[in-house]
């Protein structure tokens, strides 16, 4: 299943690298509506509150546990990923809206990667950044009712049949035992499936 996260990894980055290639040469697309920042800030953000959807201790304690692997971080991609998941966290501990707009920045990180750096990154076997997308998954989980407000046919999605729960779970049965105690809580999160995303939002 980790390899579905792979592949998804892959595909986002793909879009990425299009879409602006699109934006660039033609400054749109007939075919497709292509999300631009814009776009986000006109259409999307509009519909999310200004309000936290997270707990705060929550948050702060995923913050601690990331900051425990920035010892490990190796590779600009690494650090590239490393940055864009705390500014994730910390736009949650603002507000649902501030946490999206971070989530989308998080994404063109991989489309400024060079092709074999991201390789690189994305190879199961390089666990420091499988640490990371394991941060990922879990915020995933934990921003599943800000995505329930984007799309409402979302909620009647049992949470743990859900992709994502079965990446992190999959990701964390790879890592070598010494790593694991790192992504403990993360992975403890995902399984639980957040506690239902605690309790959608509350």
């Amino acid at each position: 299943m980790e390899d579905g996260l792979v592949d998804f990894v892959v595909m986002v980055r793909g879009c990425a690298i299009i879409t602006m290639r699109i934006l660039n040469m033609y400054k749109g697309s007939e075919m497709f509506d292509s999300l631009t920042v814009e776009a986000i800030y006109t259409r999307v953000l509009p519909l999310l509150p200004l309000t936290t959807c997270c707990d705060g201790d929550m948050l702060e304690f995923c913050i601690l546990t990331l900051e425990s692997i920035q010892p490990l971080l190796k590779s600009s991609s690494h650090r590239i990923t490393y940055q864009a998941i705390l500014n994730i966290y910390t736009g949650l501990q603002q507000s649902a809206r501030a946490g999206f707009i971070a989530l989308s920045e998080f994404y063109n990180g991989w489309e400024r990667m060079g092709n074999q750096e991201f390789m690189e990154f994305v190879d199961p076997t390089n666990h420091v950044s499988q640490l990371l997308l394991l941060h990922f998954v879990a915020i995933t989980v934990m921003m599943w009712p800000i995505f329930c407000i984007l799309r409402p046919s979302m909620l009647k999605a049992p949470m743990a049949n859900l992709t994502p729960c079965q990446w992190g779970v999959a990701i964390y049965q790879n890592l070598p035992l010494e790593m694991r105690e790192l992504v403990e809580w993360q992975a403890t999160y995902i399984a639980s499936g957040g506690a239902i995303s605690n309790a959608i939002g509350n």
